[in-house]
């Protein structure tokens, strides 16, 4: 079994672009006149890529904006964040874990007894880490994750997986490896030809 912390753990390495950080209850003691009593450290492992993390954050976003988590977008919460619902098979824990480029939060719905809760990490948690997050965030700076060097961002119709036109009705914006984004464009949807392109169109294709 997977605890809250160890959890949050895993998931707060993506957030910080791949580097691991030890989690402290207490950073330092003070005495009363401001004397250092005693301090830690905080342990910091470099785990993954900047690349691969943001990859990972990209697709994470796809279940807010899109996706199992969308319920957070309905209840108003509209900052750039990523995030993963968690269900077990028998429907006995309901979890989820999210996070901004700044915050990671993570609610888990159960019983000590490991009865049956018959309710998915959706409808059970999700709202729970919505409305602390709305809280949390409220009035602080809205940022959204940065790509690194190496991370190509496209505008992509979702019909083909080719590049947008601009006649595609519907575009979303996709991160590449670079060297791997798609270079053609969406077939569905072509953009209308300039006029000596259609001019000349009957010739080229023959």
């Amino acid at each position: 079994e997977v605890t809250p912390l160890e959890l949050g753990r895993a998931f707060s390495t993506l957030a910080n672009n791949g580097v691991r950080t030890q989690p402290l209850a207490v950073k330092q003691v003070m005495d009363q006149g401001g004397r250092v009593l005693e301090k830690r450290d905080i342990r910091v492992e470099k785990v993954v890529t900047p690349q691969l993390a943001f990859m990972i954050n990209h697709l994470m976003r796809g279940v807010l904006d899109r996706g199992t988590g969308y319920g957070a977008r309905a209840q108003g919460f509209d900052r750039p964040a990523a995030g993963k619902t968690g269900t077990t098979n028998d429907l006995k824990d309901a979890w989820f874990v999210g996070y901004t480029p700044e915050l990671l939060a993570m609610v888990w719905v159960g019983f000590d007894n490991q009865s049956k809760l018959g309710l998915s990490g959706a409808q059970a948690a999700l709202p729970i880490w919505t409305e602390f997050m709305k809280r949390a965030t409220a009035g602080t700076p809205v940022n959204d994750f940065v790509p690194p060097p190496g991370i190509k961002m496209v505008d992509i119709d979702p019909m083909s997986g080719y590049r947008a036109t601009p006649r595609c009705p519907q575009v979303i914006r996709e991160a590449f490896f670079e060297g791997e984004e798609p270079s053609g464009s969406c077939p569905l949807h072509p953009a209308p030809l300039g006029f000596l392109s259609w001019l000349f169109s009957p010739f080229l294709r023959e």
